[in-house]
């Protein structure tokens, strides 16, 4: 009996950092009195975010799709996601995929509208490290 081989997908874990400095507020707390021990300085958030061998991204660089298919493109789509805002070109519309599109509406990383009633005015953002399952 022929032994089939099939081909598992990798998974990508990538380990990211966002440094986020308040506009004005962190919690209800004014950036100077706040006694969190980051403030004013930049607020760390650390997470996690799984991305799949064969997820397609495009390239704001190359004007066209790429895959992942090893470490190195696994950050460079996190990368092209992180820095995609929400507002996406007509004209790019078709070309862009889908999960790019709805990377921030898919909540990538969970931050309580509480912790920046007035927003931020900084946003740092930095890969902590890739892991392969």
């Amino acid at each position: 009996m022929p032994c089939s081989r099939i081909k598992l997908m990798k998974t990508y874990k990538i380990y990211f950092s966002l440094f986020i400095k308040a506009e004005k507020f962190h919690y209800s707390e004014l950036v100077e009195n706040c006694q969190c021990g980051e403030c004013p300085s930049y607020i760390k958030k650390s997470d996690l975010y799984f991305m799949e061998e064969g997820s397609q991204y495009f390239c704001n660089i190359q004007k066209k799709k790429l895959v992942v298919h090893d470490i190195e493109s696994a950050k460079d789509c996190f990368i092209s996601w992180f820095q995609q805002d929400n507002e996406i070109m007509v004209e790019l519309e078709n070309f862009i995929p889908i999960q790019q599109q709805k990377f921030y509406d898919e909540g990538f990383m969970s931050i309580s509208e509480k912790e920046f009633p007035n927003g931020f005015k900084e946003l740092e953002f930095q890969i902590e490290n890739v892991e392969v399952s």
